[in-house]
């Protein structure tokens, strides 16, 4: 069945794709994915000490499944890395041509499917937030329609409106939760365990088709935040155990892997799949998207959350939802002149730290399941987003080549704590280390990565 338990607050049901490749350079707007298993932090930071423990799991109530997809019967989940949406229950896919947007990519899907010769396996990738896994949703409703004089055409299309489609199948981390695993069921939500991809993709893959009709595919899969598949390329197990079925899968089948970090797949993935790039949305088609998601961009608030967001619609909605406009009000002003007079940023670190972990301890509060290390992460990263941001708008603004190089000195220094990051180092080191370097005058120190 097309229903996907809430996500990582990354994509909106109805965000639009973005064509072209993604031209991203560090992964300033990466999700909370877990970093590579002991890895050694880069000098001269300090050394990472235990990361500090999460609440106990509570016991929840297995939620009502259908039988026949064990997909959830409605219902939100709140993920391991970010607060809820606000949306939950079926996923209904809007029609490809209504994406907002994007002609790149639509033109490549839509050149696909008028040739006949659709890949079974695709990549879709680009920043969070800007509509992969509503292309995804689209792409796949187009492929499971049959033409318009098949007897099924009009009861395909209602199931589809309805998100009730039983061959359109949505794989996310969250579906752990109704493993038929109780150990999987008690996981923190941190990476796409195996179990959950033997039993939600590579099981229900092999079975015939539930609506007999004259379309593209008989089956399509997507599997969201793909990047979360395992904790490293390095040691791979569940990406791995698809490379045999994304080779050769069953007649009629299509898997869609929808990734924010292509560079998370291995090589042999993503030389099995064919790619389409998303890009960043312009201001006006971000600002209405928001306006079609309830959430126009509007006064000092709605202004800021535009340029905050960066053509992310996804992280638009995330900003305005968990008021990050409050993050403006309260590092804004020691941001404005930290550059200029470096002594300001003696409290930058504990304050960053501070309202990262007030952000991560909500997440825990409000899901005993969620994973305080990935909350952790995925907070700082967006701290790290905001702060370049900031300083983006300084270097676009300078009145001297001096002052932009300083700013871009300062983006550069964000770039880097956020591989530390990635290096398993604590947020709190990392926010005092960018402090002080930025006390320093924005030089990177000797050694950095």
């Amino acid at each position: 069945m097309a229903k996907r338990p809430s996500k990582s607050a990354s994509e909106p049901a109805t965000l639009a794709a973005a064509g072209g490749d993604d031209a991203g350079g560090f992964m300033l707007f990466g999700g909370g994915e877990p970093p590579a298993a002991k890895p050694a932090p880069a000098a001269p930071m300090a050394a990472p000490t235990a990361a500090p423990a999460g609440k106990p799991a509570k016991k929840f109530a297995k939620p009502r499944i259908d039988p026949r997809s064990r997909q959830p019967l409605g219902g939100g989940d709140v993920a391991a890395e970010a607060p809820p949406p606000e949306r939950s229950g079926p996923q209904r896919p809007v029609s490809l041509a209504d994406v907002v947007g994007h002609e790149r990519a639509k033109s490549l899907l839509g050149e696909a499917m008028a040739r006949g010769r659709v890949h079974h396996a695709w990549i879709f990738h680009g920043p969070m937030g800007v509509g992969k896994f509503t292309a995804a949703l689209a792409f796949a409703a187009e492929l499971l329609t049959p033409p318009p004089g098949d007897t099924q055409y009009e009861s395909v299309k209602a199931m589809l409106r309805a998100g009730t489609h039983p061959d359109l199948h949505v794989v996310t981390k969250e579906l752990a939760r109704i493993s038929r695993n109780p150990k999987i069921r008690e996981n923190k939500l941190i990476t796409i365990a195996k179990d959950v991809v033997d039993e939600f993709l590579l099981e229900p893959i092999t079975r015939s088709r539930a609506v007999d009709c004259a379309s593209r595919a008989g089956r399509v899969f997507i599997v969201d935040e793909a990047e979360l598949l395992d904790r490293s390329p390095t040691s791979a197990p569940t990406q791995n155990s698809m490379l045999k079925t994304l080779e050769e899968p069953p007649p009629g089948a299509v898997i869609i892997l929808v990734c924010s970090d292509e560079q998370r797949l291995l090589v042999t993935i993503r030389s099995r799949c064919q790619r389409v790039g998303f890009s960043p949305l312009d201001g006006g088609q971000t600002a209405a998207v928001l306006s079609r998601l309830g959430e126009p961009a509007s006064g000092p608030v709605g202004e800021w959350v535009l340029g905050f967001c960066e053509g992310s619609p996804g992280l638009a909605q995330l900003a305005i939802k968990q008021g990050l406009f409050a993050w403006h009000q309260a590092l804004g002003p020691v941001l404005s002149v930290v550059l200029d007079n470096p002594s300001t940023a003696v409290e930058l670190g504990t304050l960053c730290a501070a309202l990262v972990e007030e952000r991560a301890k909500a997440v825990v509060d409000a899901d005993g399941q969620a994973s305080k290390e990935a909350a952790n992460r995925f907070w700082a990263k967006r701290m790290l987003a905001f702060m370049a941001t900031a300083f983006r708008a300084q270097m676009v603004a300078a009145p001297s080549a001096e002052r932009a190089e300083r700013c871009a000195d300062a983006i550069d220094l964000c770039a880097k704590a956020e591989g530390y990051l990635d290096n398993n180092v604590q947020h709190p080191f990392v926010f005092d280390d960018l402090a002080a370097q930025l006390m320093a005058g924005t030089s990177p120190l000797p050694g950095d990565p």
